[in-house]
């Protein structure tokens, strides 16, 4: 989209899906700790004591992606380029902290929870939902999943089946989760 577009038209899509992740996280009780230039890193279970972490990740997930859609058909009818996004969710523990001083510092998660939320996004496809087997094993019954494909998160380690997020069901599920979001 970047490629194709003048940068202002860029940024004005970008604050629009930007308020809808934003407004979806904040809904499903997770906070968001990054923006990554076209894409989110949000963080559930930080802030509140509820085990449903990975049930309350993965509604975000849906919920970004039903409610896009507006701007999805508004750049098509406008630009005429497909605006999706595609998401990755893995849980895990995180570190979280200040890094740098001074007049230059960020507050980064970072650990193999987060690695592995961005290897998912990597590998999803526009508008596709990719869940990590822990998650998948948390959410079980909340959610329907399709075989993905296995995916080795480092050099040596055990490949993970990964799976792709069809649709939720009605039933729920504890858990901990991060959510990496990307258009």
């Amino acid at each position: 989209m970047s490629e194709r577009l003048d940068p202002e038209d860029v940024r004005a899509i970008m604050e629009r899906a930007f308020d809808v992740m934003l407004d979806a996280v904040h809904a499903h009780g997770g906070s968001v700790n990054q923006f990554l230039g076209d894409g989110i890193m949000a963080l559930f279970g930080t802030i509140d004591d509820a085990h449903d972490h990975a049930v309350r990740a993965l509604q975000t997930a849906v919920a970004i992606q039903n409610d896009l859609d507006p701007i999805h058909a508004d750049v098509q009818r406008t630009h005429g380029i497909d605006f999706r996004v595609r998401a990755g969710v893995h849980t895990g523990p995180v570190t979280v902290g200040v890094i740098g001083r001074g007049l230059r510092n960020d507050y980064v998660s970072n650990g193999e929870t987060t690695s592995m939320a961005a290897r998912l996004v990597s590998l999803a496809s526009g508008d596709q939902i990719l869940v990590s087997p822990r998650t998948r094993e948390l959410a079980t019954g909340g959610f329907h999943v399709d075989a993905f494909r296995d995916i080795v998160a480092d050099d040596g380690a055990v490949p993970l089946s990964t799976s792709a997020l069809l649709w939720e069901s009605c039933d729920r599920v504890d858990a901990e989760i991060g959510l990496l979001a990307e258009v």
